[in-house]
């Protein structure tokens, strides 16, 4: 049937209906026939196929693009976009060049305001196929379209709309993409380019050039500068552009920053051109542009799709990244009252602050720049040792350090039973604590050691004179031998410490040891320490 068709001949009847008045009135009827042709093509019968569609056809199908057309629906255009595509890629310059020129880019950005997002999607996707297919001449067109308003406004309008789905959200920053990635390559293709030297001395004649670098240099700064954006430059043309825009378009910041910097003291100022060449160090690799320079110990990540909102909320984002961050730099040294030997320091902090205000994904400038301002120096440190801390912490809970904390627990858990019946052997001298808040007696302070064989515990009475001495140092005289005693660890049944040892005047730091025929042994001591330790190894000693 389709060959028959083909033999009839059919696509030119089709073809001769696009030509029809009548035809193009009827929307229904005019999208009918765009799929109908488009299919055929697609099926490459009979020898027909996209080269050999006549010219003059190709020119009423853009008409339905361009709104030169009587009607225009959804599904019109959407066929005819998609048709316009597929002459651009087939293999004939003629149709080829056609459509570049018979389709501006202009009629296209209208397109993407529609709700329809395929309509939205083929029309991004055409643009980037016209650049594709374009000369040098019409690409720098395409390239101003690019960063034209209206273009801007449409695909920042059209993306954050609630009807659309995720996935029809997806495909429109797929659309998107390439055509930021246009811009970026355009970027990089001025850093190949090194500036002449009439673009040099353009620059250098600036008289705000000029303050800048004679207000932190002696002798002849202009001809070294010269000198450095001519052979160390490793930004070409795009740092002499950006810094010349900046020059002129911000005129009074760049005043203000040059005056105060002016102001410090000498050794603590920074160079004008030094901090420019830093600041395009840290935006390149930001914006993705393509730069063999960048400090690849360091780099800034580059997420064109995270600042996709961001960069097509101005013009130019080199330009407006270059000025909050030449003003970011200014900031930051102040806030760390570096000296110009300090530059690089400055730098990585600088790289800091806005690697953490871009992960946040900011829709626009104004909002980056308040994203800084909530990031000081001091406030940056603070975050710093809490990163720090988690880090230490994260490391501690990994598995490996798990895994050596279960090989390492028993012998470390043996040391300290070892550590603590040395201490007990060492012997202290407590208090004794009288039931009932009672004075004490005479003797009321006791000599505590455990025996060398860990069995034994000696619990023998001092006079208070003798107090002060030294468990150590005692001799057999400070001891009152007819008032000792031995109590074996087996028969402790339990201690218990601190507050559960009550006191007339409150709570005391008291130990108690509960023997099995129900005797309770109580004393004090002024540290905590002392009886945690005590504590803790006769609970070792008497495993109860």
């Amino acid at each position: 049937m389709v060959s028959a068709f083909y033999a009839n001949p059919g696509v030119d009847i089709l073809f001769s209906l696009l030509k029809q008045d009548a035809v193009k009135r009827n929307c229904n009827c005019i999208s009918l026939c765009l799929n109908v042709i488009s299919n055929m093509l697609e099926l490459k019968l009979e020898g027909i196929s996209w080269e050999r569609v006549p010219t003059e056809i190709v020119q009423i199908i853009a008409t339905f693009v361009t709104g030169h057309a009587k009607v225009e629906d959804g599904n019109t255009v959407l066929a005819a976009l998609q048709m316009l595509e597929q002459f651009l890629v087939c293999n004939s310059d003629l149709h080829s060049q056609l459509v570049v020129r018979e389709v501006p880019v202009q009629s296209l950005i209208r397109h993407l305001a529609k709700n329809d997002t395929r309509i939205v999607v083929a029309a991004l996707s055409l643009i980037h196929t016209l650049w594709k297919k374009s000369d040098e001449q019409r690409r720098s067109e395409i390239i101003e379209h690019l960063q034209s308003v209206p273009f801007r406004t449409a695909v920042t309008s059209t993306l954050p709309r609630e009807e659309r789905s995720a996935a029809k959200l997806r495909s429109i920053i797929d659309a998107v993409l390439p055509l930021e990635k246009i811009l970026i390559s355009y970027y990089s293709k001025m850093i190949d380019e090194k500036p002449t030297n009439e673009e040099i001395e353009k620059i250098t004649d600036l008289e705000l050039f000029r303050e800048a670098c004679s207000s932190t240099s002696n002798g002849n700064s202009i001809n070294q500068a010269q000198i450095i954006l001519s052979s160390q430059n490793p930004f070409g043309k795009l740092l002499t552009r950006t810094i010349e825009r900046y020059a002129n378009s911000n005129d009074e910041n760049m005043r203000m920053l040059v005056g105060e910097n002016s102001m410090r003291i000498e050794g603590g100022k920074w160079q004008w051109l030094p901090l420019c060449m830093a600041t395009m160090k840290l935006i390149v690799p930001i914006l993705g542009i393509s730069n063999n320079h960048d400090d690849q110990n360091q780099p800034v990540k580059s997420n064109l799709e995270k600042l996709l909102m961001l960069i097509l909320s101005v013009e130019c984002p080199v330009d407006a990244l270059f000025n909050t961050t030449i003003q970011l730099f200014h900031t930051t040294w102040r806030e760390m009252k570096a000296n110009n030997n300090e530059l690089h320091k400055v730098e990585l902090v600088v790289r800091e602050k806005l690697t953490k205000a871009l992960d946040k994904s900011p829709q626009s400038f104004e909002i980056l720049e308040n994203h800084l301002s909530a990031l000081p120096y001091w406030k940056l440190q603070e975050i710093w040792k809490k990163e720090e801390a988690q880090k230490e912490n994260d490391q501690l809970d990994s598995d490996v350090v798990r895994e050596l904390k279960k090989r390492l627990q028993p012998s470390i858990e043996q040391l300290v039973r070892t550590n603590r019946k040395n201490f007990l052997k060492l012997g202290f001298i407590f208090k004794k604590y009288a039931k009932g808040g009672k004075a004490y007696h005479r003797d009321q302070f006791t000599l505590w050691k455990l025996d060398p064989t860990e069995k034994i515990l000696t619990m023998s009475d001092v006079d208070s004179e003798t107090r002060s001495n030294n468990a150590l140092t005692m001799t057999s005289a400070d001891i009152k031998t007819d008032d000792v005693r031995h109590v074996s660890i087996k028969d402790i049944e339990s201690v218990q410490y601190g507050d559960e040892v009550g006191g007339r005047k409150g709570p005391l730091r008291a130990l108690r040891l509960n023997l099995l025929d129900g005797e309770r042994v109580t004393v004090t001591a002024t540290s905590d320490k002392t009886l945690s330790i005590w504590m803790d190894g006769l609970k070792y000693d008497s495993k109860f």
